[in-house]
């Protein structure tokens, strides 16, 4: 019970706010004045809609990592997992101020978003520790893929978004080779197969095209 309670909160938190992270700032925090003189059109234009992406991603993550967590016994695994989740929330916080600033809005679909990542998290999961730090790693090298693509999208003179996004891409990529390198636990990384990789794949872009429009 207690786990299904931590759940619900976090889902809650997430999708309505109230998450707190790893107390980290936004890299951002000093540039937003800078750019309050912006063309009116960034607003629920091309930037809004890209970080928006990202924003609902970051939901997708809090639901990932409550569902790794859901069932995992193993102290060393837990202790991570929880760390990681606290700064994923950093990367939610910072990309809805970064929504919030430009008047752009969240997308709709974010708590189908957390409820589908938690699901497929719980199910890799239940899997094996191998399997479950597998698919942790592909995730966050999915995700780092897809934020290169976004850095280069990104208007340049959007100095906000793009010093965001680059600590996201660090962030990522540590927790991407945490998962690759761990030695601790029960088990060893086990790779996944091509075709769940495809899977995972054709699922991230189901949710930048939906979450773009939506």
């Amino acid at each position: 019970m207690d786990l299904v309670i931590n759940v619900f909160d976090n889902f809650l938190k997430t999708n309505f706010g109230g998450l707190i992270g790893s107390g980290r700032r936004s890299p951002a925090m000093g540039l937003v004045a800078s750019n309050e003189k912006e063309d009116l059109n960034f607003r629920e234009g091309l930037s809004g809609k890209l970080m928006r992406i990202n924003h609902s991603g970051e939901v997708a993550a809090q639901g990932l990592y409550q569902g790794q967590l859901f069932f995992e016994t193993d102290p060393s695994m837990r202790d991570y997992l929880e760390r990681a989740a606290k700064e994923e929330a950093d990367h939610l916080m910072w990309t809805e101020e970064y929504l919030a600033a430009k008047g752009a809005k969240k997308s709709y679909l974010n708590p189908i978003w957390y409820l589908g990542s938690f699901g497929l998290a719980v199910f890799m999961q239940l899997q094996g520790q191998k399997k479950s730090k597998s698919f942790l790693a592909e995730t966050e090298r999915q995700v780092q893929t897809h934020l290169e693509k976004h850095l280069h999208i990104f208007p340049n003179e959007d100095n906000e978004a793009q010093v965001i996004l680059r600590k996201m891409y660090e962030d990522e990529g540590e927790h991407a080779n945490w998962a690759e390198n761990d030695s601790s636990g029960n088990e060893a990384r086990e790779e996944l197969s091509k075709f769940e990789k495809r899977v995972m794949g054709f699922m991230s872009k189901v949710m930048i095209e939906t979450s773009r429009r939506i």
